[in-house]
């Protein structure tokens, strides 16, 4: 297949019908030889070469070719490969007579490649092969090499890191080095910029930057050699001439005893090149001292690489734009300029930045490669892919160019043709560590997990301080069910961020930034280690609120508790409306609140959708989750997208529905839900969300001590549409404006006992505006926010008591009471963060909110009493009006306080108001200083907490603890008298966990929690409790293997008491309870397969959640399967 699209996509004219390579690239001169032409024949792109013909290599050139058997070959100075006449039939044999070649062999057949005294057998792998007068030397990079000698038929097995040398000598000498050593011979170095900079002031450069920008590198060097040897910048030309034939060695000596600010910029950029980042930025920072009147333009952007290559983006732009402002007139400034822009996400600054250099050199090669990527980041994939098709033309052997040129193809969607270009970037410069992790990226998608781990390998040994391939090899090992170490690599990779969000190390954020956070909190949740997706998402919010990662893993991690739901919800707004383009799928159940009847069980919960693919690409995307479940409880999931250009939508359908745990206990929900997105610009996206919800069901609230018995039935309907303009004029500086208009319908009817019936509904509409203003930078970030909600609630009560009092002898009180009620809702915020040392972070807040709210109660009464002589009938009613202006201020503090590296304590005292019921989800940030703020409290609730928080590490021990004490008071207006009352009470809770891995196929986590409630004496609403104490304590052990299984054990001991005013009686239940799941990932497709039973024990008692709506565990064994596949 990509032969074919090779043949259709190129101008090739075809030599031979069975042509053995074809030529990528050629940088300096190359000729080919066969027994039909004796003459060399030169050599240019796309020539193809032939069986029977030679290849060879001048001196000061470098060749790239692509084989007939999918595989990629470099080739560098005085090289000489021959093709045989004949194959044998499924192989691939060659024969380097002189040289040195880099080779890149994904191959479906056997390859061989001979040299005078060793020959290579190879079946996919890439390795460095040398080939000279008196040895040949094989160096594998990774896979394997089986090497024998053609003398005495010895043979020997190389894996990746070895290498050998064989002579005249018998046996074969096995060295131990680096994977990637004995690669840097072919980097890419862009000579004709910096021969062009140095140009401008020595016009005797100009014939060689000719002969570079023809492609001409052996004319380049020749011309340089010519210059007088009294001339100062011959060395330094000649260095920068060799840097870009991957001639290091020569370089290095030319540079070597030079001090001018020139010739430290080279060996800054040098040291950049071959990952020696901190002797990168010594050099930088001397050429700069060396600068007369620090002008020199190479020293700035030496600089400039020398801070991005040591992970400062920030301070790599800055020196870049230093640059440009004391060169306006140099292309090379404007476009350094323009690059960082990009990797920072300011498209509009990298667009201006691109014109100026584009005013300057518009048909320079780097400035058009510059132009596609910025087009590529607008989303005019047409013009970007225009752009470096353009650039291939003129320079083939550009890897930025093949880069480009393959995230275009990726995003609109041709896998296998974006594939290809980056595998022709990586063989045109295989030292570039980014380069290795987006072809690793590309093989994921193609469900090659293997190969793509490999690249993610590499490029973290050819750049161990970049963060980036540790995440990837993280979701790597994860789909190989090696969670354990899943875990491991990505805190490495966010220890390595150094407090950065965890994505900024990469220079194009070409991934879907929802789908990498939800896999990021899989992982963590796979191998048992939920809290390790709190640190994270808060990690990921410290440095950049409007960073829809951080969102999104707080979201995952909330779902395991009920107290959290509105929290959830909250999080996953907040994500939706900072996330850029998404092709991932969003199930319906995501964005609800208060659906699930068990904690962290039952399809209700989200996540079954595992798959999370690496690139956003045009196309359709899909997935299906079926669920079964004892008591007749099944489920459905399907869920799709579609991405095509700067439009995005998201559909979802979601379906549940059981017999219960006990009579009366059904219940039967629909859900349905979409998202469209629609990029305007980069700095302008518009959506638009609709979701429903019809949720029928019984009585499912837990029963404490004697059951009720109740005979109950709800009938809910939920109705949201949301639209919202999100705006990033800057890098550092965005706002996002909400509108939702929400519809409520309620139906609910209770018999208790055979005569007594209640039946009441509601009916709500709430309106929600909400604006928000964000801006950030290195020391500080400020949010402001303003929210206006304008609801009209409707609620209507039927109630019948009767009461037999004799032989013919009842009385019945027949109740109506109507309450329609106007309230306007008011939210004013202001956040302050700001890091007053490396260790120590301040965070303040203010906010203030007022209610107003006005409406009336009309109770109609009809009290019946009979006899069997007479019945009387008296009827009675009431008006009563209901007007309250209540408002409050909620100021916040808090400290976050980075111990030492491992270990890090955060404190806060806040004062905060529950969301109104009609509107549980807001842009109003859930969490405070470590701390969530946002709690499935009655509405209007004021809280006023303290908390404190340790997280730290022991080796590979994780371990934390937090206590939080709320003093909480309900609102309850007496409408006999207008007065304001409230129910007040304390809630003091601890939270423990610890997760340790014991090897690297087993896992043990420990997770407890304490919660007491506590009301005040004499309270009017507390039921008759005065104290209700709730226990857990799980403890996990996860067992993995490569086997695509894993088995997790959980055991829970579960206590709740509660303890009744006025006597000081006392309910107490306490059990262990055990839950067993087994998970299988199915082979050649993304999905998985999970069964398992809870309640092993089968315990029938019900226990209260973290809510008390929410059973703590299912009351009674309980099987369930569940199977999930990607589409």
């Amino acid at each position: 297949m990509t032969l074919c699209l090779l043949i259709l996509t190129s101008n090739i004219a075809l030599a031979c019908d069975d042509w053995m390579a074809m030529v990528v690239s050629v940088e300096g001169r190359a000729s080919v030889t066969g027994a039909g032409h004796p003459a060399p024949r030169p050599l240019q792109a796309d020539t193809l070469i032939c069986p029977g013909e030679q290849l060879e290599v001048a001196a000061a050139s470098r060749v790239a070719i692509y084989l007939r058997n999918n595989s990629f070959v470099r080739l560098s100075e005085h090289s000489v490969l021959s093709f045989p006449e004949r194959q044998v039939a499924g192989s691939f044999w060659l024969q380097l007579k002189q040289g040195l070649s880099h080779f890149m062999s994904r191959l479906t057949q056997r390859m061989q490649v001979d040299t005078r005294y060793v020959n290579a057998a190879v079946e996919g792998t890439e390795f460095v092969i040398t080939a000279n007068a008196d040895s040949s030397r094989v160096q594998v990079v990774e896979g394997a090499v089986r090497l024998t000698r053609p003398d005495d038929n010895t043979q020997l097995l190389l894996q990746g890191g070895q290498a050998a040398e064989v002579t005249a000598a018998p046996g074969i000498q096995v060295l131990q080095v680096a994977a990637t050593a004995g690669i840097d011979w072919a980097l890419y170095f862009p000579a004709d910029m910096v021969l062009g900079v140095m140009a401008e002031s020595a016009p005797e450069l100009q014939p060689a930057l000719t002969h570079v920008r023809q492609q001409r590198m052996d004319l380049a060097v020749q011309s340089l050699e010519q210059l007088p040897p009294s001339s100062g910048v011959r060395p330094l030309a000649l260095a920068t001439g060799y840097l870009a034939l991957g001639n290091l060695p020569r370089a290095r000596q030319l540079l070597q005893g030079q001090d001018s600010a020139t010739a430290l910029a080279l060996s800054s950029l040098l040291a950049a090149l071959t990952g020696q980042p901190e002797q990168a930025l010594t050099l930088a920072r001397q050429a700069r001292r060396q600068s007369p009147n620090r002008q020199d333009l190479l020293a700035d952007l030496a600089l400039s690489y020398a801070w991005q290559v040591n992970m400062d983006l920030a301070a790599a732009y800055k020196a870049a734009e230093r640059a440009s402002n004391r060169h306006p007139q140099q292309a090379a400034a404007w476009l350094r300029r323009s690059e960082l822009a990009v990797a920072m996400g300011d498209i509009e600054a990298a667009a201006d930045a691109l014109q100026r250099a584009r005013s300057l050199q518009p048909e320079h090669p780097a400035v058009r490669v510059q132009s596609g990527f910025v087009r590529l980041f607008q989303l005019q994939l047409q013009a970007a892919r225009a752009d470096f098709e353009q650039v291939l033309v003129q320079v083939p052997g550009n890897p930025q160019a093949h880069l480009g040129l393959g995230l275009t193809l990726l995003r609109q969607g041709d896998t296998q043709a974006g594939r290809y270009q980056l595998e022709l970037a990586v063989s045109l410069d295989p030292v570039r560590s980014v380069l290795r992790s987006y072809l690793g990226r590309a093989y994921f998608e193609e469900i090659r997990d293997d190969e793509a781990v490999v690249q993610w390998q590499l490029a973290r040994e050819l750049d161990p301080e970049d963060p980036t391939p540790y995440f990837y090899l993280g979701v790597g090992k994860l789909y190989q069910s090696d969670p354990v170490a899943a875990v491991a690599e990505l805190e490495t990779a966010r220890e390595l961020n150094q407090e950065r969000a965890l994505y900024r190390s990469e220079t194009l954020l070409q991934s879907d930034a929802a789908s990498r956070s939800a896999a990021l909190a899989h992982a963590y949740n796979e191998a048992g280690h939920r809290d390790g997706a709190r640190l994270a998402g808060w990690s990921a919010l410290r440095q950049d609120v409007s960073g829809s990662q951080g969102h999104r893993l707080l979201a995952d991690h909330y779902r395991s508790d009920s107290r959290y739901e509105t929290a959830r919800a909250s999080e996953l707004l907040q994500s939706q409306i900072w996330q850029p383009l998404s092709a991932y799928p969003l199930q319906p159940q995501l964005g609800e609140t208060a659906l699930a009847t068990v904690e962290d069980a039952g399809p209700q919960q989200p996540g079954f959708n595992e798959y999370h693919p690496l690139f956003t690409q045009d196309g359709v995307y899909g997935a299906i989750s079926g669920y079964g479940a004892a008591d007749g409880a099944w489920g459905n999931d399907l869920v799709g997208s579609v991405l095509a250009g700067p439009l995005a939508l998201s559909l979802g359908q979601f379906h549940y529905e059981a017999n219960g745990w006990r009579d009366n206990a059904k219940q039967e929900q629909d859900l349905y839900n979409g998202l469209l997105q629609y990029q305007v610009s980069p700095q302008l996206q518009l959506q638009y969300e609709h979701r429903e919800l019809n949720w029928d069901t019984g009585y499912i609230t837990p029963e404490l001590g004697v059951p009720l018995g109740r005979d109950e039935a709800e009938q809910i309907e939920r109705d949201s549409d949301r639209v919202a303009v999100v705006m990033r004029p800057a890098a550092d500086l965005a706002w996002a404006l909400s509108l939702q208009d929400n519809e409520y319908e309620l139906r609910r009817r209770s018999n208790v006992g055979s005569s007594d019936t209640t039946q009441d509904g509601v009916d709500e509409t709430a309106k929600v505006y909400e604006w928000q203003w964000l801006k950030r930078s290195d020391a500080y970030q400020l949010l402001f926010g303003l929210e206006y909600d304008d609801v009209e609630y409707r609620q209507g009560v039927v109630q019948s008591l009767f009461q037999e009092l004799g032989p013919g002898t009842f009385v019945q009180l027949d109740v109506n009471i109507l309450q329609q009620t106007e309230a306007r809702y008011q939210n004013a915020y202001l956040y302050f963060n700001y890091q007053l040392q490396p260790q120590l972070q301040l965070n303040t807040g203010l906010a203030y909110v007022k209610d107003d709210y006005e409406g009336l109660i009309d109770t109609a009464q009809v009290e019946t009493f009979g006899t069997p002589l007479f019945t009387t009938v008296t009827p009675s009613g009431r008006v009563r009006a209901v007007d309250d202006e209540p408002d409050e201020w909620l100021p916040k503090l808090g400290l976050v306080y980075q111990v030492t590296e491992d270990h890090q304590v955060a404190l806060a005292a806040m004062r905060s108001i529950a969301r109104p019921d009609s509107v549980p989800r807001t842009l109003e940030p859930t969490l405070f200083s470590g701390f969530n703020q946002l709690f499935n409290d009655p509405e209007r609730t004021l809280a006023k907490s303290l908390a404190l928080r340790w997280d730290g590490r022991m080796d590979d021990l994780a371990m934390g603890a937090a206590v939080m004490r709320r003093k909480l008071e309900i609102p309850v207006l007496d409408t006999d008298n207008g007065q304001r009352l409230s129910s007040d009470y304390d809630e003091d809770s601890l939270d423990l966990y610890l997760y340790r891995p014991l090897g690297q196929e087993a896992a043990l986590s420990v997770a407890g929690q304490w919660l007491e409630t506590e009301w005040d004496e004499g309270d009017a609403i507390n039921l008759g409790v005065d104290r209700f104490n709730r226990y857990s304590l799980p403890i996990t052990l996860g067992l993995f293997n490569r086997s695509r299984t894993s088995v997790q054990l959980q055991h829970t001991y579960y206590k709740q008491k509660i303890i009744e005013a006025g006597a000081g009686e006392r309910l107490e239940d306490s059990e262990w309870i055990t839950d067993v799941q087994l998970k299988y990932r199915l082979p050649s497709v993304r999905g998985s397969l999970v069964c398992g039973i809870n309640n092993l024990q089968d315990h029938r008692q019900e226990f209260v959640g973290g809510s008390p709506q929410v059973l703590a565990f299912y009351p009674g064994r309980q099987w369930f399967v569940n199977i999930n596949l990607n589409l």
